[in-house]
């Protein structure tokens, strides 16, 4: 996925940055990294992108979808299981309210601050989908408003994606752990390469 996100940065002239290191403890999910690293860019505002999250060469630029003051996440809605655990986790009150994926989190200067704290604040033995369910929590319960940007940006792929799909989207999000997944980012490689 590096070429893709690169190709998009240096197209829209964005500075692209790896994180590789690792601020977790050993038994921490490596995705809680994603909560520190705003505070480490010098740019005033920050797109976190997960690396299973693909831009289409067609993406137009994504700060045209941002708001410069406000953290900006895409809505996406849990499946029956997921929001199960949600409401086990934070309680059946703000259970409905944990609605945003945190593949990508656009992050303006104010904000860094926050999400840092949070990552020193939290309890990451007892988190439930690493990082995002800690997040939305956050978000809920110190009614902090986050801006909803377009879900073309971060189009969850769990089953098998049609050419059309593709087409349509700004970005893919590969479901994890499935061979469902390499199918998929196959078939986008063909399709891609054919046009």
């Amino acid at each position: 996925t590096r070429p893709f996100i690169e190709n998009y940065c240096e197209r829209h002239g964005y500075e692209f940055r790896v994180f590789t290191e690792d601020c977790m403890p050993a038994d921490g999910h490596p995705a809680w990294n994603k909560l520190i690293v705003p505070s480490f860019a010098k740019t005033p505002h920050v797109v976190v992108w997960d690396a299973d999250l693909v831009p289409m060469p067609w993406a137009p630029p994504i700060h045209l979808d941002l708001r410069p003051n406000q953290l900006g996440m895409v809505r996406i809605e849990p499946s029956s299981t997921g929001r199960m655990k949600l409401r086990a986790r934070y309680g059946k009150k703000a259970g409905p309210a944990l609605w945003f994926n945190s593949g990508l989190i656009s992050v303006p200067h104010d904000y860094k601050s926050i999400l840092r704290n949070l990552f020193f604040s939290s309890d990451y033995n007892e988190s439930i989908f690493w990082e995002q369910g800690a997040l939305n929590n956050f978000c809920y319960v110190n009614r902090i408003p986050v801006a909803e940007i377009d879900s073309r940006w971060n189009c969850w792929v769990s089953s098998r994606i049609e050419d059309e799909q593709i087409e349509t989207q700004h970005a893919l999000h590969f479901a994890k752990g499935s061979t469902r997944r390499m199918r998929n980012v196959g078939r986008m490689y063909r399709m891609l390469r054919l046009s």
